[in-house]
């Protein structure tokens, strides 16, 4: 699974040295840091998320928020949610997840 992140401004294509546009490859037991979702940053080391496998299910993969900062999520469908810290959302197409005012991701 790949998360692509793109800072808010960057969505229309606007490309600036400020603005952050990557992907990153999710698999079990990946963890995403502040370098990767927090623009400027360069901190590898504290965990803000983690890329999980349900126990019934090996196949269906979640980034659980282990973050303070509470996440808003956008599916395919249009709907949105809320998930804070400690929950997990499942990873589908289409997903995006806007993890602060600097970063939006969206799941290929």
């Amino acid at each position: 699974i790949k998360l692509r992140l793109q800072t808010p401004d960057n969505r229309r294509g606007l490309v600036e040295n400020n603005r952050v546009n990557h992907r990153v490859i999710l698999a079990k037991g990946k963890t995403l840091h502040p370098c990767h979702i927090v623009k400027g940053s360069r901190d590898y080391e504290e965990d803000l998320a983690e890329v999980i496998t349900s126990k019934m299910d090996p196949n269906i993969i979640g980034l659980k928020n282990l973050s303070e900062n509470t996440w808003n999520i956008t599916n395919a469908n249009g709907e949105t949610r809320q998930f804070e810290k400690g929950k997990t959302i499942q990873l589908l197409p289409g997903l995006k997840i806007a993890f602060n005012n600097d970063m939006i991701g969206e799941v290929n």
